[in-house]
């Protein structure tokens, strides 16, 4: 399970940090009704707020973004995706994830 979930525009504290969505770049997800051979990702403009970071950065879908003191996840967005509905940007829910790591 996420460690925080976010609408659009709603901060969500994750760890030490504080994420806002900002915008949905991109949402390739392939619709729950159909079968893809990609499963197709996301690309999130978030708000970043913590010790030591202030910022608007891109996440993509389950990947590790390195920040001061560790990483930063997208790990979860809702609804599934459905042929031919567009989203509507106040419909999602995004989940994400801070896992700490000792600066070396």
């Amino acid at each position: 399970a996420p460690e925080a979930m976010a609408g659009m525009r709603e901060k969500a504290t994750v760890g030490p940090l504080k994420v806002t969505p900002l915008a949905v770049v991109e949402d390739s997800r392939c619709p729950s009704d159909n079968m893809c051979i990609w499963a197709g990702r996301v690309v999130l403009r978030v708000a970043v707020e913590g010790p030591g970071v202030r910022r608007t950065l891109m996440l993509e879908g389950h990947k590790p973004y390195p920040l001061p003191g560790g990483t930063l996840a997208l790990t979860h967005v809702e609804p599934a995706k459905s042929r031919g509905k567009p989203m509507k940007p106040a419909a999602y829910r995004f989940g994400f994830e801070f896992k700490a790591r000792p600066d070396l």
